[in-house]
């Protein structure tokens, strides 16, 4: 009597662990793609990438590139509408670098809310610092099908500044 108690305390703990483990997987798995959106987003560009935008019309493959695989065709067309990508854009053409970090994802009943640190680095190494929020959706393969960003008007001021 008391093995098979054992053995049923064992099978629940087993269980437990593994149930547990393979939702925090899936949800790691399902913020993969949403994760990859917001890095690639605020990811720095260099020359060559600088000059495919100046084609007009056209988006440039880099942007392609780093969303593509990340988002849903209709968001991606959105994201592209918006013009969203043009933030690293906008910060290479002021000499300044953006860096994100403290990136925090917390899943809602049917969205996610995100929060970072968002740090601009001009040339002379000066140094503003953002706090963004967004707000996204995904769908059942964790690709992007919805993406808010927040605080995008601000950071285009800090990306417009110049520095003295």
């Amino acid at each position: 009597m008391k093995k098979s108690k054992l053995y049923l305390l064992a099978s629940f703990c087993l269980t437990s662990s593994v149930l547990f483990g393979c939702g925090k997987e899936k949800e790691e798995l399902s913020t993969k793609h949403l994760t990859a959106v917001i890095e690639n987003t605020f990811k720095n560009i260099d020359d060559a990438q600088y000059e495919q935008t100046e084609i007009p019309s056209t988006v440039p493959d880099w942007v392609y590139e780093r969303f593509e695989t990340h988002m849903t065709s209709e968001e991606l067309e959105n994201f592209l509408s918006t013009g969203t990508y043009q933030i690293a854009v906008l910060a290479y053409l002021n000499d300044k670098t953006i860096q994100i970090k403290d990136l925090s994802i917390d899943h809602k009943n049917d969205y996610y809310e995100l929060c970072w640190t968002t740090q601009v680095k001009d040339i002379h190494a000066n140094v503003e610092i953002l706090q963004v929020e967004a707000s996204a959706q995904l769908d059942t393969n964790g690709l992007v099908t919805y993406l808010n960003i927040n605080d995008m008007f601000e950071l285009q001021k800090i990306l417009e500044n110049q520095s003295p």
